[in-house]
C-alpha cells in the first residue's frame, strides 16, 4: 500500500543471494533470461515472494535463517519455436446459440462456443445458472493443467469442454467468470494451446489468447515471445 524503495542484487554461481530489507517488509522477484516466471499456485515455490518483519502487516513474521534459506524457482525454457498467435474476443448470446470463432489468419481452424444463462430477477449480486461449452470444429479439446507445459498431448482429446456454474454451487466457488487453459487439436492435425476466459455477466463474451503451431503433426507449442 506504500511505495517501496527498489533494491536489486545478483546471485552467485550456485544461485544463492542475500538482500537486506530497508523497512518493515520486503517483496522479492527473481528473473533470468531464458527462464519462465513461476506463478503462485504452482507445485514449485514461486518466482516472487513477500516477507514481513513487523507484526500486523502480513500473515506471519519472517525470521532469516542462513541454514534454511527461502527458495525461489524459475523454469528453464526448452525449445521455443515460431508460432502463430491466436486472439479473439467474441460476444455470446445468453440463449445457448452457438457462435463459430475463427482463430487463425492462416487457416480455417475455429472454435464453437455456446453459453446458456438463466438469470433471475434477484439483486445484482445474486447467483444464477450458466453453462459454457467449447469445442473445436472437426477436432478435439482437453484441459491443460500445467500452464508451463508446451508439448501438446498426442491423445486424450474429447469432443467438447464444459464450464458449469449452477447457482446451487457454494458462494465461494460460484463466479460469473471462469478461466481455463486448453489444448486444441484441429482437423488439419495442427495443435494449439489457449487461455480461455468466459465472462458470463452483462454482455457475455469470451477472451481467447494462445498460440498455434501451423506445421501438421508438430506438438511443440513453446512460443519465443514468452522467453525471458
Amino acid at each position: 500500500m506504500i511505495k517501496g524503495s527498489p533494491l536489486s542484487t545478483t546471485t552467485d554461481a550456485g544461485g544463492k543471494f542475500t538482500i537486506q530489507s530497508q523497512g518493515m517488509s520486503l517483496h522479492i522477484e527473481v528473473a533470468k533470461r531464458g527462464y519462465y516466471y513461476v506463478d503462485r499456485g504452482s507445485n514449485l515455490k514461486p518466482s516472487s515472494q513477500g516477507f514481513y518483519f513487523t507484526e500486523g502487516i502480513g500473515p506471519t513474521i519472517h525470521y532469516s535463517d542462513s541454514s534454511a534459506p527461502a527458495v525461489f524457482h524459475l523454469r528453464k525454457a526448452g525449445n521455443p519455436v515460431p508460432l502463430e498467435r491466436l486472439v479473439a474476443q467474441p460476444k455470446l448470446p445468453l440463449d445457448g446459440t452457438p457462435v463459430s470463432v475463427r482463430l487463425s489468419k492462416e487457416s480455417d481452424v475455429a472454435l464453437r462456443i455456446r453459453c446458456h444463462t438463466v438469470e433471475g430477477n434477484g439483486p445484482p449480486t445474486a447467483r444464477y445458472d450458466w453453462k459454457c461449452e467449447v469445442d473445436v470444429e472437426g477436432g478435439g479439446i482437453q484441459e491443460a493443467v500445467d500452464e508451463y507445459e508446451f508439448t501438446a498431448p498426442e491423445v486424450g482429446y474429447v469432443a467438447s469442454a464444459v464450464i458449469d456454474m449452477p447457482k446451487s454451487l457454494d458462494v465461494k466457488i460460484w463466479s460469473s467468470r471462469a478461466i481455463k487453459n486448453y489444448w486444441l487439436r484441429f482437423p488439419d492435425n495442427t495443435f494449439a494451446k489457449i487461455r480461455f476466459r468466459m465472462i458470463a455477466g452483462g454482455d457475455h463474451f469470451a477472451v481467447i489468447e494462445g498460440f498455434r503451431n501451423s506445421t501438421p503433426s508438430t506438438r511443440n507449442l513453446e512460443p519465443k515471445e514468452r522467453e525471458r
